[in-house]
């Protein structure tokens, strides 16, 4: 009896194995493919050894008290190759461990033109002085911040910030402090126009999965370099539902941005907003970031390369991060609830490169097991740009 269990339980893991292997192959492809994917890597690592550890304790009490261990052990032999290489591809495939001996780049500060931090506050309390030392100190040229409180605390993150000084040398931002809707630019560099696209959804997403009318916004920017070489920044902010199904939400925001017949905003020499029609200056993005509230490698993501200028978007951390890649760690109560979502790794704020820029260095900040240096759930991005 105690043998036929522990074939089961083998039999068990390699189909979790193969559960875990397609959902790597279809991301969210297909609504209902999305729910496996969102189980975060390290969950499905402990669970497949959990699984085959157990199955071998039964196995070896088994023999103990007589039974047959040792038949259909080819069952056994798959599972165990199959724990092993499950932990190899999240370690080396999706993590990048390798990585950590040349390192992520963001301590070569010169060999970057730009430096781009983004923070989805998300309307949570934080601390704010924590925060504004963690920015400074990592010496951006350009903070993009999201849903940050309406009270004092909008203001107090901006006094704080020193990115748009000019004492340093750099060029004078031309436009302080750039507020459109939910959306905060701070640059030290000039910012010349700006303009906001917000995304509506339909009642029926063709998959029989409920969609919401807001699906989020697109705030775009076009930062001019001290080189005069102009970056497009477009800062994302996507809903949380999950009943969305992924891919259609990215056709809607794909959508929302070629359709966009609104005014730009240009900032002049002069200090001066003017409204201008919109002429495609921001259509060409350098930088697609924030929080896409799906994660890093999904297949809806690619909906995006229609605007990278035929060679697409490449992923910031996946050219040159490594780590378990925590961007958004929600407070949880608890100590093994805050053990499982601490190693949980999902990764929904993002940084995608393209139209001939390339991610020279990414790291995430700001966080402990559960979000407690900083405050809220959602961890600082920083990626370097040339």
């Amino acid at each position: 009896m105690l043998g036929r269990l522990s074939l089961v339980l083998s039999l068990v893991g390699v189909g979790l194995v193969v559960v875990f292997a397609v959902s790597r192959v279809l991301t969210d492809r297909f609504g209902w493919s999305q729910w496996v994917w969102w189980v975060p890597a390290v969950w499905w690592v402990v669970v497949v050894w959990w699984v085959w550890v157990v199955s071998r304790v039964i196995g070896w009490w088994s023999i103990h008290r007589g039974g047959r261990y040792g038949k259909k052990a080819v069952i056994r032999r798959v599972s165990l190759m199959g724990c092993v290489g499950v932990s190899v591809f999240v370690a080396f495939g999706e993590q990048r461990w390798h990585r950590v001996v040349w390192g992520d780049g963001l301590e070569d500060r010169a060999a970057a033109a730009v430096r781009v931090a983004h923070w989805n506050i998300a309307g949570a309390v934080v601390d704010e002085d924590a925060a504004i030392g963690l920015l400074n100190s990592l010496d951006v040229d350009v903070v993009l911040l999201s849903n940050a409180r309406w009270d004092a605390q909008q203001g107090v993150l901006l006094d704080g910030l020193d990115v748009g000084g000019g004492d340093d040398g750099r060029v004078v931002k031309l436009a302080p402090v750039v507020k459109l809707g939910r959306a905060i630019v701070v640059s030290r560099l000039g910012v010349s126009a700006a303009s906001m696209v917000y995304v509506r959804g339909d009642a029926d997403d063709g998959e029989g999965m409920r969609s919401t009318g807001d699906l989020g916004w697109v705030c775009r920017v076009k930062i001019d370099g001290e080189d005069g070489r102009g970056l497009v920044v477009w800062l994302v902010d996507l809903p949380s539902e999950p009943t969305v199904h992924r891919g259609v939400m990215m056709d809607r925001v794909v959508e929302a941005v070629r359709n966009d017949l609104g005014q730009v905003r240009v900032f002049g020499e002069d200090g001066v907003m003017r409204f201008e029609a919109n002429d495609g200056r921001l259509d060409a993005p350098g930088l697609i970031v924030g929080d896409f509230n799906t994660p890093r490698g999904s297949w809806s993501l690619g909906k995006f390369d229609v605007f990278g200028g035929g060679d697409g978007f490449a992923d910031a951390f996946e050219r040159v991060g490594y780590g378990f890649g925590r961007s958004w760690v929600p407070g949880v109560d608890g100590w093994w609830r805050k053990a499982a979502v601490g190693i949980a790794g999902w990764h929904i704020d993002l940084s995608l490169v393209g139209n001939g820029w390339e991610a020279t260095g990414y790291g995430l900040f700001g966080e402990g097991l559960n979000g407690d240096e900083i405050g809220g759930a959602h961890r600082i991005q920083v990626v370097d740009l040339k």
